[in-house]
């Protein structure tokens, strides 16, 4: 059986290197982050909106705020709820 002292220094030499490893992979992944791109709103023509259609945050794209309005337009596409959603998808298509 081990004594106390040996195991006691198991645990310390275990919790070290699990946090020195811990520690490495997080400092790798502070590296890889990149400060985030926004991209304005051109499909508005202009209109001074609160956010950005899309952000780029390292290799991740982010798409908000998208509506069912007309391209260049705040009007929302005719049609109903089913003319506005296709609308809302081709604009998030034309974003990508």
């Amino acid at each position: 059986m081990k004594s106390s002292a040996t195991i006691k220094s198991i645990v310390l030499i275990t919790t070290f290197l699990t946090s020195a490893t811990v520690l490495a992979q997080q400092m790798k992944s502070a590296k890889a982050r990149s400060d985030p791109e926004f991209f304005p709103m051109p499909s508005t023509g202009g209109t001074p909106l609160p956010f950005s259609e899309a952000v780029r945050f390292g290799k991740t794209l982010y798409v908000s705020g998208q509506i069912g309005n007309l391209p260049g337009t705040l009007t929302l596409a005719p049609g109903g709820i089913a003319a506005e959603a296709r609308q809302a998808l081709e604009n998030i298509k034309s974003i990508l």
